[in-house]
């Protein structure tokens, strides 16, 4: 029978032993995590390059479908060459953001779309607006500092009511605000009436100019269409007065629809509070927000948020609803840009997130 024996170096306290032995092994820990955290930066770059840099023969055949899918075509050569490099250095921009998005460093994901030919300058030349201002002492109708307390649900959309109409394009036109300012009204007197009725967007551009202060096709206000179908009592029809996506002269002879406002009402700007409980208890909301930047060209999904948005607005839209995902707050905005733009014309846009891109800087409704 052997006899095993234990010695215990007393002139070293045990306790010493463990923590050193703790430290190193933390130690190990962290030069492993720092190891596979450079391993993965580095995988992450060498996958970005290649992919940045791919082959030619990629970039033309997405070029190709590109063309076919949007119908482009150009008047010579050389504006076709210039269109495909403008069209892969977007690409490339693209892909460095989405890359970021599956590293999960950004919210929402970018895609080629219609405007992947354009740079970013000509985008906002041809379709985004200059910035509107809010002023309160210049403000039409009522300013509304609080709406009556309703319990709010935590999920909004109507679209699932029938309130709201089909997406639809402005094309090459600084519109945003007339097509804002239909598809308000429209929600608005379905709410009423239940009828749902497609008003016109070139009513407003041609007829809005003068005292109404608005551009045809250079910008305008949601507010001053607003006032003017409350001084008219009526608007027109899309049916009767389709839209060109230019501007023209007023006509005056086509079939309108009796709609009575009674007031245009604007939302103390910057209280996403107060839009959200309008969102629930009014119905969509006419908004407006930053939508300069170069992800909003090719926004493609997720939730918009963007630290370098300002709160200066210069496009309009329709909160159409509000929602949560993984935590973080959005409102459904409804966009003129068509259905191939973003999640089916739509973009979901940051909420409670400091008014990230001034989207409740500037919310006006129409009462009926």
């Amino acid at each position: 029978m052997s006899v095993v024996s234990v010695v215990i170096d007393t002139s070293k306290p045990l306790g010493l032993h463990i923590s050193r032995h703790k430290s190193s092994l933390q130690s190990i820990l962290f030069n492993f995590q720092t190891v596979m955290r450079a391993i993965r930066i580095v995988l992450c770059f060498f996958f970005l390059t290649s992919c940045i840099f791919a082959d030619y023969s990629n970039y033309k055949e997405n070029w190709l479908k590109f063309k076919k899918t949007f119908n482009k075509q150009y008047e010579h050569s050389e504006e076709e060459t210039q269109r495909f490099l403008t069209f892969v250095d977007n690409q490339k921009k693209i892909f460095k953001h989405n890359l970021l998005h599956s590293l999960g460093t950004v919210t929402y994901k970018l895609k080629s779309n219609q405007f992947a030919d354009l740079t970013h300058k000509e985008f906002l030349n041809k379709y985004i607006g200059d910035v509107i201002t809010y002023d309160k002492r210049s403000v039409i109708g009522n300013v509304v500092e609080k709406l009556d307390a309703v319990s709010l649900p935590p999920f909004v959309d109507w679209r699932q009511n029938g309130t709201v109409t089909e997406v639809q394009t402005q094309g090459a036109c600084q519109s945003s605000y007339a097509f804002s300012t239909t598809a308000v009204l429209e929600s608005q007197y379905q709410r009423k009436t239940g009828n749902l009725i497609k008003f016109s967007e070139q009513n407003l551009i041609d007829c809005t100019g003068g005292k109404y202060n608005n551009s045809g096709c250079t910008g305008g206000s949601v507010a001053t269409s607003l006032q003017f179908v409350l001084d008219n009592h009526a608007i027109d029809t899309e049916a009767s007065y389709p839209y060109q996506g230019s501007a023209g002269n007023c006509q005056l002879d086509v079939v309108q629809a009796n709609v009575s406002i009674n007031s245009v009402n604007h939302l103390a700007p910057g209280r996403e509070w107060l839009l959200q409980t309008a969102i629930a208890s009014v119905g969509p909301i006419s908004v407006s927000f930053d939508a300069s930047l170069e992800s909003f060209q090719f926004y493609s999904s997720g939730i918009y948020y963007d630290f370098d948005c300002s709160k200066n607005g210069n496009h309009f839209g329709l909160a159409v609803g509000y929602g949560t995902e993984n935590r973080l707050g959005y409102y459904i905005v409804k966009n003129s840009f068509g259905k191939s733009w973003g999640e089916d014309g739509y973009i979901r846009m940051a909420r409670f997130r400091n008014n990230n891109c001034g989207i409740a800087s500037n919310a006006v409704y129409p009462s009926l």
